[in-house]
């Protein structure tokens, strides 16, 4: 994990809103409440808990890791699981995680995986798989190539630049940027793989594209 997430999440006051592209995702399939109480959710990256509040609230067992010290403990301030729920929260780094494979039915990356070297990307995405139980599902959303400040920064792999200096991820670190190609066959082996692409601008002229997957094992 790049040094710089840890100084954004204790410098900013991020996770209050869930994320409403994720909700309409998983409430589509999630739609039965005894369902949502049986089923077993990890998020990637959770920050300070915006998108785990929803999960929360929706009845979810509820677990998230964020390998920034200062994220986990505003999770931990602001979220509270309900009766009979779980709320796991922990400091783990992608190339570290613990959990026991096949442990989760639900795994949710909200712009998270994409803010790594491709050899911790490739890595992640396979953990993903073990940690995943038989049918689980995948939402993972990610940055396109097509953003502004793409390619800008320092250039340290295809597509992966160190600080961008314009765009979504401007002196944010590690950056890397997708094209759909590059999706389709990182999971052309997983089941009932779909990919919603978003073109925007913003009030700026800055463009932003982003690509959501979801997929099954």
């Amino acid at each position: 994990m790049d040094a710089v997430w840890e100084e954004l999440h204790a410098a900013r006051p991020w996770g209050k809103y869930p994320a409403e592209n994720l909700i309409r995702t998983v409430m589509r399939t999630y739609r039965d409440p005894q369902d949502r109480a049986n089923t077993k959710v990890l998020e990637l990256g959770c920050g300070a808990g915006a998108n785990l509040s929803f999960f929360l609230a929706e009845g979810f067992q509820t677990y998230g890791i964020d390998g920034a010290p200062s994220a986990i403990a505003k999770a931990k301030q602001r979220l509270q699981a309900g009766p009979g729920q779980t709320l796991d929260l922990s400091v783990q780094l992608f190339e570290e995680i613990s959990f026991a494979d096949q442990s989760f039915d639900l795994i949710v990356d909200y712009y998270a995986i994409y803010a790594n070297p491709l050899a911790v990307i490739d890595a992640t995405y396979a953990k993903v798989r073990d940690l995943l139980a038989p049918n689980g599902r995948f939402y993972t959303r990610v940055w396109g190539t097509e953003c502004t400040g793409a390619n800008t920064g320092k250039m340290i792999e295809p597509n992966t630049s160190k600080n961008p200096t314009a765009g979504p991820c401007k002196d944010m670190g590690v950056s890397h940027f997708f094209t759909r190609e590059e999706l389709e066959n990182r999971f052309a082996d997983w089941g009932d793989v779909k990919i919603a692409r978003t073109l925007a601008e913003d009030y700026n002229g800055e463009i932003s594209e982003e690509f959501a997957v979801w997929v099954q094992t």
